[in-house]
């Protein structure tokens, strides 16, 4: 992932999953504005790695967290560092999409995801361009997983929002999550 903090920054920040520790996203970025500790073995379901054939890992997940987010609600990122190599497993980034559970909760971030061949046309699509646009642009590249819905009111207890449903959408690589109106709310980096 490259990323440009601010405009007075010219040159691109670099992370790169599987080698970017906690550390260096905080050299990039700064200290994250929270820290979550997940302990909740779901978050394995894109791991290439099978925690359970090393009992090794098993018996450490009692001493370290299974792994980290940081929340970066100003950059309208979050970083999940895995908890035993303490190294960059996955990168969320938020759209800031109007009536979201996470509305104003995190700044919008203006990704864009570009041709991983290295094309010069400069095709790529963005948080603006709707979840049609994403599977034509992806599809190209990997085939799409079946979508899978979830429901993001039950996640979010403090919020007084009616029952919110968005769908979940696989690539190689890449996890796209978006409103029942086609809007890309947030796209997964694994």
């Amino acid at each position: 992932m490259y990323f440009y903090p601010s405009s007075l920054s010219p040159s691109p920040r670099k992370l790169l999953l599987g080698q970017s520790s906690a550390e260096d996203i905080r050299y990039e970025l700064g200290e994250p504005m929270s820290v979550h500790y997940k302990d909740d073995d779901r978050i394995t379901i894109h791991d290439a790695s099978d925690h359970e054939s090393d009992p090794s890992l098993n018996s450490c997940k009692s001493f370290f967290p299974f792994a980290d987010f940081m929340n970066y609600f100003n950059h309208g990122i979050d970083f999940l560092i895995d908890g035993q190599s303490h190294l960059l497993k996955k990168i969320v980034l938020h759209s800031n999409t109007v009536g979201s559970p996470l509305f104003q909760r995190y700044k919008r971030c203006l990704w864009e995801i570009a041709d991983p061949s290295g094309d010069s046309s400069g095709k790529a699509v963005t948080y603006a361009d709707t979840l049609e646009d994403h599977k034509s642009f992806l599809s190209q590249i990997s085939e799409a997983s079946q979508p899978m819905e979830l429901d993001r009111s039950e996640e979010y207890e403090a919020l007084s929002i009616p029952a919110y449903f968005t769908r979940l959408l696989g690539f190689e690589g890449i996890i796209l999550e978006s409103t029942t109106a086609g809007h890309v709310v947030a796209v997964t980096i694994y």
